[in-house]
C-alpha cells in the first residue's frame, strides 16, 4: 500500500492546530515514524528526564501508547512515565489505519507533588518542579476535547488529500493479483484480504483507472485466457473452465458464450478452420 504525504500542508495544518491548543502535535506513518510536525523543540522537562534514561522511558510510553491507539483504532490518553498526558489516534480511511497523530506532553496536575513518585529518585527536583510549573495546565474535560477536535483534523487531512493512497497502484497491484492468480478464487473479499485494503476504496480506485468493474474485469481475463487456451493447447473444455477459475464447466460454457457469441468449442473449431486455411494459402 503506497501513501503519499503533502509535507508542506501537513506542518501548516500542525502548527495551526498547536497555535491554537499549545498542544505538541505529530503525523506518523504506519511504522510510527515521524511525518511532520509542530514545535520540535524539545520541551525542558522532557530533556531532563530523558537525561537520566537516555530517553528509554518516553520511547517505551509511547510506544504503549500508540500499540494501544493501533489495536483500538480510536483515539486513546495515556499518562506517561513522567506524569505528562500524551494523546494518539489513527488516522483511517475507509477503516484502514494510514497513519497516526500523537499529541501532548501537557501536564494534568496542578501539583507536582502528585508526580514525583514517577521520577528518578535521584533528579534535581527543584529544576524539574520548575519546569513542570510551565507546562500548559488542561484538565481531563479540556484534554478529551482536544482528542475530539484532534478527530476532526484527522478528518480535515484526508478530505485535503495531504494523506493518500496512490490510485494507480493500488489498481495495478489488483492487476497483479488477478493474473497470478486467475484459477484461484477471486472474489472481491479475497482480493481486499490480499492487498490489505478495504473494498470501497479498491473498487473506486479500479473503477476510475481501467472503467470497469473488478469482476468484469476479472471475468475478460478468464475469458481472453480461454481463448488463448483453446487455440494453443489440446486441454478438454472441462480442463480449460478450471484453469482460468471456473470449475463448473456448464457455466464456463454459457458465460463464454456470452461473451464471444459462441461456444468454446465452436471458436476451437473456427480458429482451427482459420488456421489450416491459412496454412494451404
Amino acid at each position: 500500500m503506497q501513501i503519499k504525504y503533502d509535507i508542506q500542508k501537513l506542518q501548516e495544518v500542525l502548527d495551526d492546530f498547536h497555535n491554537v491548543t499549545g498542544f505538541r502535535i505529530s503525523v506518523l506513518d504506519t511504522e510510527f515514524h515521524p511525518i511532520a510536525d509542530a514545535d520540535d523543540k524539545q520541551v525542558c522537562f522532557c530533556s531532563i528526564i530523558q537525561s537520566y534514561d537516555n530517553c528509554d522511558g518516553c520511547l517505551k510510553s509511547d510506544a504503549i501508547l500508540l500499540e494501544k491507539c493501533s489495536k483500538s483504532k480510536k483515539a486513546e490518553i495515556r499518562i506517561c512515565h513522567a506524569g505528562l498526558t500524551n494523546i494518539a489516534l489513527p488516522i483511517l480511511l475507509n477503516g484502514k489505519t494510514i497513519g497516526y497523530v500523537i499529541m501532548g506532553q501537557v501536564r494534568e496536575e496542578n501539583d507536582y507533588e502528585s508526580i514525583r513518585c514517577r521520577l528518578p529518585t535521584n533528579v534535581d527536583h527543584s529544576m524539574l518542579k520548575e519546569n513542570y510549573d510551565r507546562l500548559i495546565y488542561y484538565n481531563r474535560s479540556q484534554i478529551e476535547s482536544a482528542a475530539r477536535t484532534a478527530v476532526m483534523l484527522t478528518i480535515s487531512i484526508l478530505a485535503e488529500n495531504m494523506i493518500k493512497l496512490e490510485a494507480e497502484e493500488l489498481s495495478e497491484k489488483a492487476v497483479a493479483y488477478i493474473e497470478k492468480n486467475l484459477c484461484s478464487d477471486l472474489s472481491l473479499k479475497t482480493l481486499c484480504n490480499a492487498l490489505n485494503i478495504s473494498k470501497n476504496l479498491l473498487y473506486k480506485n479500479f473503477q476510475s483507472k481501467y472503467n470497469c468493474t473488478i469482476n468484469e474485469y476479472i471475468t475478460g481475463c478468464r475469458i481472453d485466457k480461454a481463448k488463448e487456451l483453446l487455440c494453443t493447447s489440446q486441454l478438454s473444455i472441462r480442463e480449460i473452465s478450471e484453469k482460468v477459475g471456473l470449475t463448473e464447466e456448464a457455466y464456463f460454457c454459457r458465460l463464454f458464450k456470452r461473451k464471444v457469441g459462441c461456444t468454446p468449442m465452436q471458436y476451437r473449431n473456427a480458429k482451427y478452420r482459420c488456421g489450416n486455411n491459412a496454412a494451404d494459402k
